[in-house]
């Protein structure tokens, strides 16, 4: 577990430095855009066992929190943070020197080490993600992208199960659940058994790889 858990992640912060290097302006379609490759990724990791996987919607308000946000709370993002630093070339580089000799207890233990990597865009409660390009958080930042709105995630949000099993408003069209009322896919009333996300395996982690390339 241990290789691979850390193959995928070095395949994903690779692939980090692509989407850092990217324009960030986003059109309209272009946010449109980035909601259907992530609702992709987030229908794969559900058909292989996730049972209330959410599907996700663009929301401006997140993406005007991470234009405003201080920039050392996206470069020093933690384990259990919703925010996701998009990386430069420089900040991929360096974040594959910081966890390429981690071991995966500590990890698994401590939580310290800054997170750069995918599965923050997976966490199957969040149904909503907004996106903002930075020029003002050093050379290895490039912007950030925000999920909500629980903002909170949690190994225990992540429920196995048939995919949609676990869906408290129903299931959308793609199969993936629906947000609430309120844009929330509260993790409280699920059934189903809890699954750590650092032992989601790595064809899971590195399904995202591919998807993201051309639209960060």
């Amino acid at each position: 577990m241990k290789g691979h858990f850390y193959i995928g992640i070095l395949l994903l912060f690779c692939a980090y430095g692509a989407l850092g290097a990217s324009s960030l302006v986003y059109t309209e379609t272009e946010k449109q855009q980035i909601v259907n490759e992530l609702n992709q990724a987030r229908q794969k990791i559900a058909a292989a066992g996730i049972a209330n996987m959410h599907e996700l919607s663009y929301d401006n308000s997140l993406e005007n929190e991470i234009k405003t946000i201080d920039c050392g709370r996206i470069d020093k993002t933690k384990w259990n943070s919703y925010i996701v630093p998009l990386l430069s070339e420089n900040g991929a580089t360096s974040y594959a020197k910081q966890i390429k000799g981690a071991n995966f207890e500590d990890l698994q233990r401590e939580m310290k080490m800054p997170r750069k990597d995918f599965t923050t865009y997976l966490h199957p409660v969040e149904t909503m993600i907004g996106c903002a390009k930075r020029n003002d958080c050093g050379q290895n930042i490039k912007g950030a992208c925000a999920m909500g709105p629980n903002k909170n995630p949690s190994d225990s949000d992540w429920k196995e199960g048939a995919a949609g099993s676990a869906c408290p408003n129903g299931k959308a069209g793609n199969g993936l659940c629906k947000a609430g009322p309120d844009g929330s896919g509260s993790a409280a009333v699920f059934p189903g058994t809890s699954i750590p996300i650092l032992l989601v395996s790595s064809s899971l982690l590195l399904i995202s790889s591919s998807l993201f390339l051309n639209y960060f």
